[in-house]
């Protein structure tokens, strides 16, 4: 996992997909909204045996803003940082001159001595420092459960420089002044500077130990939150193909990395100026369901077990730099079956209005 955040840099996901309206050639009739808002339920918890191989024992999330049966998709647009260098030296440069600040097109850097910001091509919004390295050296987060300390930084709620809640709310204003607007939390490790330095592990990615990497002393003033959140748009959380590789973990893709001197690390995938698009019509959840008894129903050899379903507002992006936010359902499951040691989980994730799976390929 250390090894994932040290190549963050150069994440890619790309992908043309699917437009924000409803199949080809349908037009939909101004009383069909009103009539799908009056009979769309969503139930708190499914429980059910789709089919021989598919359980469902899940707690159902849906935000607020997509109870009635409707949502506004959004076209996305290159964010422009172009005219923020003095706040976003303010921000992360506590200020400094030094800091060098260059654009082209659409991506920004600054840079100074052990830090460096940019909004880069793939649409990643990324602020990466030496100090960040250091407390990454100091936590493995997913991966095996047996060789993972993570579990370590749960113990606490709060560090002396500042509760947990007000951090957060300073985290939504700063990257909110941004244009970058932050909603829940999946989890936050309160990462205490006793804590790190027992744990610290300066091996590299290649398994070879680096003593020169090591912090030569720690301290109170070292003590940090570490935020896995979510994205949002009017009120609605939002992911970024968390299925690409199935490799995301819930947050993954929007951290976070606070001390008493403010943001010291981050890293948003999917940074976009949105504007509002079409409107979509949310499909009863038993129509949902359907698509994961048709794609997954028939599988002799395996054996599914859904836990969650959680609604979200998905960033697609297209070739040519913009992206579509869309509804979608997320499903996690567990897998079990012949060839399978023990179990793992995977995201099936369809498409809330249309019913298609954007996860079958993988």
């Amino acid at each position: 996992m250390k090894a994932y955040y040290r190549a963050i840099l150069i994440l890619g996901i790309c992908g043309s997909l699917c437009g924000c309206g409803g199949p080809a050639g349908y037009q939909r009739k101004e009383t069909d909204t009103a009539s799908i808002k009056s009979r769309f339920e969503i139930p708190e918890m499914i429980e059910t045996e789709l089919a021989d191989n598919i359980t469902i024992k899940a707690q159902v999330t849906i935000p607020q803003n997509a109870k009635s049966g409707t949502v506004t998709c959004a076209i996305g647009k290159p964010m422009d940082f172009s005219g923020m260098e003095e706040k976003l030296r303010t921000t992360f440069f506590a200020g400094s001159q030094d800091a060098v600040f260059e654009t082209a097109g659409d991506t920004v850097s600054l840079a100074a001595d052990s830090v460096w910001l940019g909004y880069n091509e793939l649409r990643d919004f990324v602020l990466n420092s030496r100090e960040m390295e250091q407390r990454l050296n100091c936590i493995s987060v997913g991966g095996v459960i047996e060789t993972s300390n993570a579990r370590q930084y749960l113990e606490k709620e709060n560090l002396p420089f500042m509760d947990q809640k007000e951090v957060l709310q300073l985290v939504q204003k700063e990257l909110g002044e941004l244009g970058i607007h932050i909603g829940s939390v999946e989890v936050c490790y309160v990462m205490d500077y006793e804590t790190m330095r027992q744990q610290e592990d300066t091996t590299n990615a290649a398994g070879i130990l680096k003593p020169e990497l090591a912090k030569e002393q720690w301290s109170e003033q070292d003590d940090t939150y570490y935020f896995f959140m979510h994205q949002e748009y009017h009120g609605m959380p939002v992911i970024y193909n968390p299925y690409s590789g199935q490799g995301f973990l819930p947050g993954e893709e929007c951290t976070v990395m606070v001390s008493e001197k403010g943001i010291i690390g981050c890293h948003v995938a999917g940074c976009y100026s949105w504007s509002e698009g079409e409107e979509a019509v949310l499909l009863p959840m038993e129509k949902v369901l359907k698509t994961l008894k048709d794609h997954y129903g028939n599988d002799l050899v395996t054996h599914y077990e859904i836990t969650s379903a959680d609604f979200y507002m998905d960033i697609l992006p297209k070739s040519d730099g913009t992206a579509e936010l869309r509804p979608v359902w997320s499903f996690l499951a567990e897998k079990t079956g012949e060839g399978i040691e023990d179990f793992y989980t995977v995201n099936i994730v369809i498409d809330g209005e249309t019913g298609q799976e954007l996860t079958e390929n993988f």
